[in-house]
């Protein structure tokens, strides 16, 4: 296993066509990030329930398992100490009234741009571990 940088590539090119965060986006991201089997994501999207108590999963999943792209605390976690970051929102279409949020990590190489705060810091701190 373990995750090379076509596979982060591929997954940041999924983020950046989302229009908004979900589980199994989240999962893709533990998965990649953690070394942790794919199969396994797969049958966690499968029972997602808070309330599930069918079976088992592995602790290490669990351990690590966010809502990444739903919620800025954990999107923050992907962040990898390299120094600074921003998020800042911006106007796509000012008179369409959409938003568009940038975040960046450590340089401009490392920006994300999505219609979330979490999706963009996402974006950003995959591109992050990439180019560090």
């Amino acid at each position: 296993m373990g995750c090379t940088v076509s596979d982060l590539e591929r997954l940041i090119a999924r983020l950046e066509k989302a229009a908004e965060g979900s589980t199994e986006l989240d999962t893709d991201i533990c998965c990649a990030l953690y070394d942790i089997d794919p199969e396994l994501g797969r049958r966690w999207n499968e029972h997602f329930d808070p309330g599930w108590q069918g079976g088992t999963l592995d602790t290490r999943f669990l351990t690590y398992w966010r809502s990444f792209t739903r919620n800025l605390d954990a999107a923050l976690t992907l962040v990898p100490d390299v120094g600074d970051w921003t998020i800042t929102q911006r106007t796509r279409h000012p008179y369409q009234g959409k938003w568009l949020f940038e975040a960046t990590v450590w340089d401009a190489r490392s920006q994300g741009f999505a219609p979330s705060a979490p999706l963009a810091v996402c974006i950003a701190a995959l591109r992050a571990r990439i180019v560090s």
